[in-house]
């Protein structure tokens, strides 16, 4: 592959600027393109990230022959359709989480991007940030002893707006989606896949869920508590509870420092901190960008396997709740 990987990005909002900020500082990436359905929106992104090419939909960014890569950042339900696009033009995808609104979609993009060869990754820049990799390598090394409890929350309170995305049902609106694939990603991440889900709900006024309480038991008997909302607040940590001991990471999701804390201490015998380079966003660039020189279709740190059991975990939530989108 050339030296220089070359990115267009799908949708100009808040998490693709973060996204091109990190992929300024990141060696060997280039951004060249954006898509835009508001030329005004396209226009003023390209100037803010110097992006020479602009483009009105998403078909056409993925025909662009001056493009490597493409990473999705839509609305949750036009996910699929951008992912689809740059797939079936060849192009390595990273899409943001939730990959797609629900299972079927996620089912379709693996079967063309397997047809096309074309690398996919859903874009959960928590499983590649530094902290969370030791966090992982204190568990293999049995720090805390055998792995019992894992607790996680992503909890927000936002004004509610029923035109807003986080409460619109035709935007795929509601806690699950949106910050709940978080502690859920998190947990599948630390102990595999769980052999039971369930969960209670709180219901926002517009029908999707404002809160969510989540309990997930694995194989091996660890049992996981998780929590997310976008009408309550919390500090949103985590911890992973052992025989011998815990892990306290604070602000999981972006996390910059953890802590090991044995059983009858009370200060760490283990900790570490890791901020940023950038924003954070640059260790799931660096992660695509190695794949693809690799000659690889998926990450092993975040497969393709993995991101459909979680779509199929949280289709199975929201049918329990009977939370359906528009259109499934």
């Amino acid at each position: 592959m050339r030296k220089k990987i070359r990115w267009g990005i799908i949708g100009p909002g808040v998490i693709a600027h973060r996204f091109a900020a990190a992929l300024r500082g990141v060696p060997d990436a280039e951004l060249v393109a954006i898509s835009a359905r508001s030329a005004e929106k396209g226009k003023q992104f390209a100037a803010e990230f110097e992006v020479p090419l602009r483009f009105d939909h998403p078909e056409a960014l993925a025909a662009c022959t001056e493009l490597d890569a493409v990473y999705v950042a839509t609305p949750h339900p036009l996910h699929y359709t951008g992912a689809l696009a740059a797939l079936e033009a060849g192009k390595a995808v990273l899409c943001e989480k939730p990959i797609t609104i629900n299972a079927v979609q996620l089912r379709k993009l693996i079967e063309v991007a397997r047809a096309r060869r074309a690398f996919l990754m859903e874009a959960m820049w928590t499983r590649f940030l530094p902290v969370t990799r030791q966090v992982v390598q204190w568990l293999t090394d049995g720090e805390i002893g055998k792995r019992k409890m894992i607790y996680a929350d992503f909890c927000f309170s936002c004004d509610f707006n029923p035109d807003s995305r986080l409460f619109a049902p035709e935007l795929g609106g509601g806690a699950l989606l949106d910050v709940g694939i978080y502690p859920l990603s998190y947990a599948q991440m630390l102990a595999g896949n769980p052999e039971s889900v369930s969960g209670a709900v709180a219901f926002a006024p517009t029908g999707v869920d404002g809160c969510n309480a989540l309990l997930l038991k694995f194989p091996d008997q660890t049992l996981a508590l998780l929590s997310s909302a976008i009408q309550s607040q919390s500090s949103s940590p985590a911890r992973i509870c052992g025989t011998e001991g815990e892990i306290v990471i604070p602000d999981f999701w972006s996390a910059q420092s953890a802590s090991v804390i044995r059983r009858g201490e009370k200060t760490a015998a283990l900790h570490c901190e890791h901020p940023h380079r950038i924003n954070g966003f640059e260790y799931e660039i660096e992660e695509v960008q190695l794949r693809l020189r690799n000659g690889e279709l998926e990450s092993p740190i975040m497969p393709l396997a993995d991101s459909l059991k979680l779509q199929e975990i949280m289709d199975q939530l929201r049918a329990d709740w009977g939370l359906h989108y528009p259109g499934e």
